[in-house]
This record gives structure tokens, C-alpha cells and sequence, in this order.
């Protein structure tokens, strides 16, 4: 919902970081990947009920989300296969992240599933309508060099960060949590459908 407001503001820190990285022989695809590393381990400590340390891992991993990007812009090596890796990697991520709650504690199982559920077709509904619609928003010019149509929601990145963020601060609510957030991802399913251009 905020992610079109905080997007250019993040776009510094994330080159500057980008920059650093680029001195070396790493490529943006390395990047998603080391991403990816830093969430799995973020899963075993989930499991293993070290919440706090988790998260740091988690939010790690959503920095190098942002750096593989901007590296690939800046070495002119964005490509479909990197913006599909990209996407894959992240969908590992939030799925595997609640996964690991409900291995923690059984009782997070039937919310565990229910959010996964919601996840599943909010990123189902994204990714058919970017692949399908003609027509992108005026407001979605902050997007312009993606690799991929971005269509607003109310359940987007920085609002599934917070909620990640939120499951691991207090995850004896996880239940509660996941619960509201699949409601505001089953809004934002329901948004995609109203607002789709062919």
C-alpha cells in the first residue's frame, strides 16, 4: 500500500550498498540468492524459537531484496530470468518463514495454513495480473525500470515486512496476526479483481 511512497526513498542506501558490491566479481542473481540464504537460516531459528534473531536474518534478507536490484540496474544486467528469480526467492522466503511458525508450535498450524492459503493467491492474482494487463497505473511510473508490470495493493512488500516483523517481535499472537493479515490479503485479491485493465 506505502511501497510506491518509501520506494525512491530507499533507492540511495540500497545503490550505495549496490556500489560497494559491485567492486567485487558478485552478480545481482548472487545477490538474490545470498538474500535467500540469510532467510533460510532465518527459518531454522524460527523453529528453534530464537524469534528476535530471526527477524534480524529476515530483515537482512529483505535488504539484499532491494541491493539485487539495484546492482542489476546499475551493471546493466537486469534480465526477465533475474526478475523471475527474484520473485521466486521472495515467495520462498514469506511462505518458508510461516512454515517454520507452525513447525515451532503446532496450535500455529491452522492459521499457518490459512495464511499460507492468502499468500498463495495474492501472489497468484499479482503475478497473473502483471502478466496479463496492458493498461499499467499512471502511479506506477516509480516501477518504470522493473522487470515486471507492479500493480498496487494494499498487502505489499513493506506491509508483509511488518508483519514478518511483527509474527517474530510477538509470536505467541501469530495466530491473531496471521489471521488479520490474510483478511488484508484477501482484500487486496478482491482490489485486483475491481481495478483490472485489459
Amino acid at each position: 500500500m506505502i511501497d510506491r511512497y518509501i520506494h525512491e526513498r530507499m533507492q540511495k542506501p540500497l545503490i550505495f550498498i549496490a556500489l560497494k558490491i559491485q567492486k567485487t566479481q558478485i552478480t545481482p542473481n548472487q545477490v538474490s540468492l545470498i538474500g535467500k540464504f540469510f532467510g533460510l537460516i532465518a527459518m531454522i531459528l524460527i523453529i528453534n524459537s530464537f524469534f528476535i534473531l530471526a527477524l534480524i536474518f529476515i530483515l537482512i534478507n529483505r535488504v539484499f531484496d532491494g541491493v539485487d536490484g539495484a546492482l542489476a540496474r546499475l551493471t546493466n544486467k537486469t534480465t526477465p530470468y533475474g526478475a523471475f528469480f527474484d520473485i521466486v526467492c521472495d515467495y520462498v522466503i514469506y511462505a518458508g518463514v510461516v512454515l517454520a511458525f507452525a513447525l515451532n508450535n503446532l496450535s500455529n498450524a491452522l492459521a499457518a495454513s490459512v495464511l499460507l492459503f492468502s499468500f498463495t493467491i495474492t501472489g497468484v492474482s499479482f503475478l497473473a495480473k502483471s502478466a496479463t494487463s496492458k493498461k499499467i497505473d499512471k502511479a506506477n511510473t516509480a516501477y518504470a525500470k522493473k522487470g515486471f508490470f507492479y500493480h498496487f495493493g494494499i498487502a505489499e512488500g513493506f506491509e508483509t515486512i511488518v508483519f514478518l516483523s511483527l509474527i517474530c517481535l510477538f509470536p505467541f499472537y501469530f495466530n491473531i496476526l496471521s489471521y488479520a493479515f490474510s483478511a488484508i490479503c484477501g482484500i487486496t485479491v478482491v482490489q485486483r479483481f475491481l481495478t483490472y485493465q485489459e
